[in-house]
């Protein structure tokens, strides 16, 4: 296929550019510094994820998060969508990529950046106490693998679980009265 045709065809798949990620540090190559951070300029230029993360839903950030620190403590693909709030809209982004070892004894993670904003996008799962309740679990436990946190941050999920805890209990109340 000529460069031209693989030109149009990536255009059409919503091809955004790639990104290269080590740690909190973050390289987006191609049209996706355009396109996420407005500034064509910092293609090629490593920022703190945070920037871009700051961008995001809080929502689509921390599950974004969740994927990406999986993918790096276990190696592997991942995939991820999200929306980001840039100077011409909300736009959404579908993100695929894998982390490896880097010789350094870090992960290094690649991916590329698709838009799928004109996409109808995916059903939105009805949210379920299970899956809160796993997301609550999950943060306890990076909680206790971060340096330098607090006992109140781990009392703070404690309390949302028994929380979910009593909520359970009462549904379950309901079901056998």
């Amino acid at each position: 296929m000529p460069v031209e045709q693989s030109q149009m065809a990536l255009e059409a798949a919503g091809f955004a550019g790639t990104w290269e990620r080590r740690g909190d540090r973050l390289v987006l190559y191609g049209a996706a510094a355009a396109v996420l951070l407005g500034d064509p300029a910092r293609a090629g230029m490593e920022i703190d994820a945070q920037e871009l993360s700051l961008l995001m839903a809080p929502e689509d950030r921390f599950a974004l998060a969740a994927v990406l620190a999986r993918s790096a403590a276990q190696g592997g693909m991942h995939k991820a969508e999200y929306a980001v709030r840039t100077d011409s809209g909300v736009r959404r982004f579908s993100e695929r990529g894998r982390f490896v070892p880097d010789g350094r004894g870090g992960m290094r993670g690649v991916g590329v950046l698709l838009e799928v904003t004109q996409d109808p996008g995916p059903a939105m799962p009805e949210p379920s106490l299970d899956s809160a309740v796993d997301l609550c679990i999950d943060l306890r436990h990076r909680i206790d693998r971060v340096p330098d946190t607090t006992a109140k941050m781990g009392i703070l999920v404690d309390m949302l679980l028994m929380e979910f805890g009593l909520m359970l209990g009462r549904r379950m109340g309901q079901r056998h009265n």
